[in-house]
């Protein structure tokens, strides 16, 4: 995968005064050779994190992914592929329980011996949490979550009580993503780096949309009040492939000045990129997407999309509401995307979005609407949209203005 020097400089001077570069900060170097386990990564990343920031290199070659690996709480490190890096999901394990286990219970018996390891997480289909959306329309979650502490032939020795029933027969999958970025991680950078999820491997689709994705980043927040610590900040992803996942490729949560460049995104069964609630000041820009569901942007705001190429998506590019919180889903800016064979409509400001501006896209063939707004004060600029099943440009929200 060849960057562009224009683009590293972009990146470089865009974030000059808000993060000190990894290699500036330590002379800390890691070279990982091919076949190496992910804990040993792991360990090499953690090192780095603790010698004040610097780079772990993947020599080119694959690497298997039994577990995330995980950036949070770290500072100033760069995960840095050779050509030829890759970093693919170990196949599914999944288990089936032979015994109720009543709400407090701290194992799972199972019917019969297991190999799932401890620090792991557990998704168990039965129903779990009652979650109550911004909607009002409450339902219990399909799933419950536990993390395993250890094993011991045909019982799952769990991390913490339960918090709801499990009855006997339940299925469970272990589940987890391919990089995770919490926990107020600041000034990460991951770099020409193959990351495949390895989707046909996984039968059962995971209920839970944050695993099987495969990167994550995510600080922390309510529905109600908004983040409730720092986010996560700084978070560059340079030149990366990311493919076959069940659910988003690339998404951020409570994430600011943070970005996805010059990536190629396909064959992601939800969200290629995904900037979501609360994340403000991220950027996609001179990605490349085919096959994803879209480029999404949910209660994100001062966001830029720009230069995109998104190929057969379900919709390309959508800005919509799910927080009733004020500031969100404004001021966002997309900019000389191009948009072919969208499934349905090219680009959807939808209800709750505001002073967003759509400038200078390129929409083609779209099945239904080429540009649909149905949110309000939205500035449409220059787009060129052709062969679209319904309108070009629909404008349904008040005070949105159209400039062909």
């Amino acid at each position: 995968m060849k960057i562009s020097f224009q683009l590293i400089a972009f990146v470089l001077v865009f974030y000059a005064g808000s993060f000190t570069r990894a290699d500036e900060a330590s002379s800390a170097h890691i070279t990982i050779e091919t076949g190496t386990p992910l804990a040993t990564i792991q360990e090499a990343i953690d090192q780095v994190h603790a010698q004040g920031g610097g780079v772990v290199m993947l020599k080119s070659g694959e690497y298997t992914l039994d577990r995330e690996l995980s950036f949070s709480g770290k500072q100033n490190v760069t995960l840095l592929g050779e050509d030829g890096a890759i970093l693919k999901a170990a196949p599914q394990q999944m288990e089936v329980t032979s015994e109720d286990a009543e709400i407090g219970a701290t194992r799972l018996v199972l019917d019969k011996p297991t190999d799932i390891s401890g620090g792991i997480q557990i998704e168990i289909h039965c129903p779990g949490r009652k979650v109550v959306p911004p909607n009002g329309k409450s339902f219990y979650a399909p799933y419950v979550m536990a993390q395993v502490d250890h094993h011991d032939a045909n019982i799952l020795h769990l991390s913490k009580p339960l918090k709801y029933p499990v009855p006997k027969g339940s299925k469970m999958i272990a589940v987890f993503n391919g990089i995770v970025v919490k926990d107020e991680a600041k000034n990460i950078l991951i770099q020409n780096v193959v990351i495949d999820m390895n989707r046909d491997a996984w039968p059962v689709v995971p209920k839970n949309h944050t695993f099987h994705c495969a990167i994550i980043a995510q600080g922390n927040y309510s529905y109600e009040t908004g983040p409730t610590a720092p986010p996560v900040e700084g978070l560059r992803i340079v030149g990366c492939k990311i493919k076959n996942t069940h659910h988003r490729g690339i998404g951020f949560y409570s994430v600011i000045h943070s970005g996805v460049y010059e990536s190629q995104i396909e064959n992601t069964a939800a969200e290629g990129i995904d900037f979501d609630h609360f994340s403000y000041h991220c950027e996609a820009v001179g990605n490349t997407l085919a096959d994803c569901h879209n480029i999404e942007l949910n209660d994100a705001s001062h966001c830029l999309v720009a230069r995109n190429q998104i190929t057969r998506p379900a919709v390309g590019i959508v800005v919509w509401q799910y927080c009733n919180l004020p500031g969100l889903n404004e001021r966002n800016l997309i900019l000389n995307n191009e948009i072919i064979d969208s499934k349905s409509d090219g680009i959807s400001l939808r209800q709750g979005s505001s002073h967003n501006t759509v400038q200078g896209n390129v929409v083609k063939n779209s099945a239904k609407t080429g540009i649909l707004v149905e949110g309000e004060n939205n500035l449409i600029v220059r787009n060129i949209v052709s062969g679209s099943k319904n309108e070009e440009v629909m404008l349904r929200g008040k005070g949105n203005v159209h400039l062909p």
